[in-house]
């Protein structure tokens, strides 16, 4: 195929649909009508001789030969973006960008509304496509599939990686908004008699039980989840108590009727992260991001601690 030949601004028009699988949606993200946008999609067919998408109920879903394009498809535009942004600053007032976080699970609860809440009046036509932390991230930043990592661990090793901390969280223990408790510590014999809400993907010992161990305690264990988002609710709607970050706290006590008071025995503190590639560190954009990420950092976690530990609850 002669490259000369291709308009490329239907990649442009393929990433966008395959990202919001529905023709009407991508043509008003891209400014364009509904028929433009079903002519492209027609000119791409009939480019790549495959259907690209197939209507499957009220949702068009990527056939098989389409997700295989997805990640050269993306890594080649984020490229281009490069290029063409190479002596341009990046405008967020005025951009219609889509930035890619892979995050934990805290970061969605207490981060992203943070985040949102600022964005939504300096960037309002900067878009977030938000997902779980996974053990291929290196392998997305690498490959442009993602802009930047945001979570309590860097735990993703890798040459090609540049990382910030954003600040420092640390545990506390979630009750419910009527909790008999009115000292600011719960007492170390109600921690361990009332039942906890554990995020634990097994049940090995947490560094929780390890705390209480040190002090001849025990807890107990009345539920095992695999994150963090639903803790809220289950403390203000079941006789739980759970040990979580203080900024997942500060932020579920705003919407549940729920509120946070100190650990009887003393536990972790987590460094909080951002990484990102080395292919973005000066791309004004994903700069733009970093910027925008510190400052939400600097709002919702303490600079400083004195201990820098990781662990699950």
């Amino acid at each position: 195929m002669n490259l000369s030949a291709v308009n490329l601004n239907l990649l442009l028009a393929l990433d966008v649909l395959l990202d919001e699988r529905s023709v009407s949606r991508a043509a008003a993200r891209l400014g364009v009508t509904q028929p433009a946008m079903s002519h492209s999609l027609a000119r791409l067919r009939r480019l790549f001789d495959d259907p690209l998408l197939a209507r499957s109920g009220a949702e068009l879903v990527p056939t098989a030969f389409a997700e295989g394009l997805r990640p050269a498809l993306r890594a080649g535009l984020a490229d281009l973006r490069t290029v063409v942004e190479a002596r341009h600053e990046f405008d967020p007032a005025v951009s219609t960008r889509v930035f890619r976080i892979a995050a934990s699970g805290v970061f969605h609860t207490s981060g992203v509304p943070a985040l949102m809440g600022r964005l939504a009046r300096v960037a309002p036509g900067v878009r977030f496509t938000v997902r779980p932390l996974e053990g291929h991230d290196a392998r997305d930043l690498a490959s442009a599939r993602l802009d930047v990592g945001v979570g309590s661990l860097m735990h993703l090793p890798h040459p090609g990686l540049h990382h910030m901390r954003l600040g420092y969280d640390r545990f506390v223990v979630l009750i419910r908004a009527d909790h008999p408790c009115r000292e600011e510590t719960l007492s170390l014999a109600e921690f361990c008699d009332t039942p906890h809400v554990v995020v634990a993907s097994d049940e090995e010992p947490t560094f929780v039980d390890d705390a209480l161990r040190a002090h001849g305690k025990t807890r107990k264990v009345a539920l095992r989840v695999p994150d963090f988002p639903c803790v809220p609710h289950l403390v203000a709607t079941l006789p739980f108590i759970a040990v979580v970050p203080r900024a997942l706290a500060e932020a579920a006590s705003a919407t549940c009727p729920v509120r946070y008071v100190e650990a009887p025995v003393e536990l972790l503190v987590l460094p909080i992260v951002a990484w990102w590639h080395e292919r973005c560190d000066r791309e004004p954009g994903n700069v733009w991001l970093r910027g925008e990420l510190a400052r939400m950092g600097r709002e919702l976690f303490p600079p400083r601690v004195a201990s820098d530990s990781t662990g699950s609850p």
